[in-house]
């Protein structure tokens, strides 16, 4: 059998060639298509994250404000609360001193003026008064001696040299008594 080849043969190249051609041209067309479609949800993707970031970067920012403005008022309220601590721990209960001195004070002795003072941890009671006589003066100072919280006492000698009614003033250092 013959066959017989009647196609030249620089045509057949030139098909030959056209058909790689075309292929090549098909392979670049899908290729950058492809690349195309690759690159437009890259753009997409880089846009969505951008506003997610600037999202999530204000969000930060909202709250590091409020932990902020958080962090202020604990430390505010911290520093009222060690001032309240250290104010209680450093007043003196004046009550259960008043109560036991009004408890002391006999009937016919009038107390006209008492003074509370307190500096640091030095608290002075001063009383003055007037007693019918000597005597009752005498005893209304041996039953003030007698309290346990008195650290020292004062007493003129001008409120013991009258032996009638006279005027008396004296002054009590106590003891801190803490708050209850």
């Amino acid at each position: 059998m013959l066959t017989l080849n009647l196609i030249p043969q620089q045509f057949k190249r030139e098909l030959a060639l056209h058909s790689v051609y075309v292929v090549l041209k098909k392979f670049f067309i899908l290729l950058f298509a492809v690349l195309l479609m690759c690159s437009v949800s890259l753009i997409f993707a880089r846009i969505y994250l951008k506003e997610k970031l600037h999202e999530l970067t204000l969000q930060a920012q909202a709250i590091s404000f409020r932990t902020h403005d958080i962090k202020e008022k604990v430390t505010t309220l911290n520093t009222l609360l060690k001032k309240t601590r250290s104010s209680l721990e450093s007043t003196q209960a004046w009550a259960p001193v008043l109560t036991a001195l009004y408890e002391r004070i006999p009937s016919d002795i009038t107390v006209n003026d008492i003074t509370l003072t307190s500096e640091k941890q030095l608290y002075r009671i001063q009383i003055e008064g007037t007693s019918p006589s000597r005597d009752a003066y005498l005893e209304f100072e041996q039953s003030i001696k007698k309290l346990p919280f008195i650290k020292t006492f004062t007493s003129p000698i001008q409120n013991i040299l009258s032996t009638g009614e006279n005027s008396f003033s004296l002054t009590l250092l106590i003891t801190p008594l803490p708050l209850q």
